[in-house]
């Protein structure tokens, strides 16, 4: 059955035949957890890391060396270091945890659920903010570490590493794996998988997989292009230098910047400090590609009470 969507793959039967080229990052985080080291996954948007992290519980289990039990946590949600401590914690089996009022209390009931469990793995994936890491593992780094065995695998997309190391949380991951983007080949494997029955030929998924410059996302909208017959999307470096020829070297960066973070606004606190602009400055270059037919604008709701914030994205553009 053609399945070209962008879920990440689970550990079902089916999904493990789809799974493609990752057998060595996957041996490399569950090494690391095997030597009590904390791994900090960092990885280009798009490029596999929840599918990956989604495989190590059952790959732990099947590893020659005894490894903790491994407690998966998505943490797309939990964005601050309080929610997240008691995301951990209810994960590990404390229900209450949700009523924690705030970060001590959330780091409390880690630390008795911690006594109680015992070793874990915990597996962090769908964390964003680079911000949040250095929160929680730089400036609360004492205090895990003294929760007991507990081994954290962190993943955190690449273009927020140098927040989420800020020291003093360097010093909490013992190890950096880098997810290096799939080849040619690998990508084109992966098309395949996703297409059993042969609706792109293989020039077409030569084709996509090129084009794709390594990125599994990439290659997924490209290949659902393809078969929809639309008109391909553009590479975006294409659409980055025709911004900066035609609206200068400002929203060129704006640009780059959301084709790694898919979609934002002119109020988002981590795209401004990127930049390096203020929110006006911000807004003007949001609306100059706008007005110039750049971004596609829609409705984002936070889970929070309030009306929902316009977020953009770069138009007919693929990494």
């Amino acid at each position: 059955m053609l399945d070209l969507t962008n879920r990440p793959l689970l550990d079902t039967a089916a999904d493990r035949g789809r799974f493609v080229d990752r057998e060595g990052d996957l041996s490399a985080l569950l090494h690391a957890v095997e030597l009590r080291f904390n791994v900090l996954l960092v990885a280009e948007r798009g490029a596999g890391a929840s599918s990956l992290l989604a495989r190590v519980a059952a790959a732990a289990a099947a590893w020659p060396a005894p490894l903790p039990p491994v407690r998966r946590v998505p943490a797309g949600r939990l964005d601050t270091t309080a929610r997240l401590l008691a995301g951990v914690a209810r994960e590990l089996g404390d229900e209450a945890a949700a009523d924690a009022a705030d970060e001590e209390a959330a780091l409390a009931a880690l630390a008795r659920v911690t006594a109680i469990a015992g070793s874990a793995v915990i597996v962090l994936d769908g964390l964003s903010s680079g911000r949040l890491v250095h929160a929680v593992f730089g400036r609360m780094r004492d205090e895990l570490w003294a929760l007991g065995d507990l081994r954290w695998v962190v993943a955190v997309p690449a273009d927020e590493e140098a927040l989420a190391l800020t020291p003093p949380a360097d010093q909490f991951f013992e190890t950096i794996h880098r997810l290096a983007p799939l080849d040619v080949k690998a990508l084109v494997e992966l098309l395949r998988r996703r297409d059993p029955d042969g609706r792109l030929d293989d020039r077409q998924l030569e084709e996509i997989a090129g084009a794709s410059r390594g990125n599994p996302s990439t290659a997924l909208r490209l290949a659902r292009a393809a078969v929809t017959a639309s008109t391909p999307s553009r590479p975006v470096q294409d659409v980055v230098d025709e911004i900066g020829r035609q609206l200068g070297e400002p929203a060129a960066r704006l640009a780059a910047a959301l084709s790694q973070a898919g979609s934002s606004g002119p109020s988002d606190d981590a795209l401004l400090e990127r930049l390096g602009w203020s929110r006006p400055r911000a807004y003007e270059v949001f609306r100059s590609l706008e007005e110039h037919g750049y971004l596609t604008t829609s409705q984002e709701r936070s889970g929070r009470p309030g009306r929902p914030r316009k977020v953009f994205r770069l138009k007919d553009a693929v990494e």
